[in-house]
Order: C-alpha cells, then sequence, then structure tokens
C-alpha cells in the first residue's frame, strides 16, 4: 500500500509491503502484483510486496497464493507506468517529472535556509 510518512520536516508518500506491513526502502526489493486470471474489464487491485528473493519469507509468494495474482512486476518500474497513466505518454511523463523534481529541489533549498 502506499501511505503518506512524515520524516523531519518532509511528507511523502511511501511504499508498503501489503503482506508484513513493512515500508519498502529500495525498489529492487519489491515487486507490485495483480490478478490478471478471469479479470473482466474493470480494474484489478494492486498489491506490494518486499522481500522478493529473501530465502526466509517470500511476502511476494505469499500474495501471489492468498490473492491468486499471478502478474507481477519489479517496483522500480511502477512509477514509470503510472506516469504514462498519468500524462499520457512518455515524452509527457518525463517533462513532468524534470519539473516536478525541479521544484522539489527548490523546496529543499528555500527549507535548509531557513
Amino acid at each position: 500500500m502506499i501511505r503518506m510518512k512524515v520524516e523531519g520536516a518532509f511528507c511523502g508518500p511511501r511504499v508498503f509491503c501489503d503482506e508484513c506491513g513493512r515500508q519498502i526502502e529500495n525498489a529492487a526489493n519489491g515487486v507490485y502484483l495483480w490478478k490478471t486470471r478471469g479479470l473482466s474489464k474493470d480494474p484489478a487491485e494492486v498489491f506490494f510486496a518486499c522481500h522478493y528473493g529473501s530465502t526466509k519469507r517470500r511476502c511476494h509468494d505469499v500474495l501471489e497464493a492468498k490473492h491468486d495474482a499471478h502478474s507481477w512486476e519489479h517496483l522500480d518500474r511502477f512509477p514509470l507506468y503510472l506516469g504514462n497513466a498519468l500524462f499520457t505518454g512518455p515524452e509527457r511523463t518525463m517533462a513532468a517529472l524534470r519539473r516536478r523534481w525541479k521544484k522539489a529541489q527548490e523546496m529543499v533549498l528555500l527549507m535548509a535556509d531557513a
């Protein structure tokens, strides 16, 4: 799931594992899953999982079995696909991301000066 989290003076979205509840701090350690079998034209719920590849407990495998969600993708691709859906194409996505990144950098500098 995605939740807003306050860290010091900043507040921003963070991704948490839908199985164990821990924050996924590195996209390399996470995946997102969705159910495609029997899926109609209605949107499918998305589940986030951590511990991909862990030998102790694979939340990915647990969620896959629990929700019959056998379609998955690496978490680092989620923002790109979401951006494409929101900004109708990769060019607009990248332009919007560059604008937002520049604005965020400016805010960090302003807060550092305060």
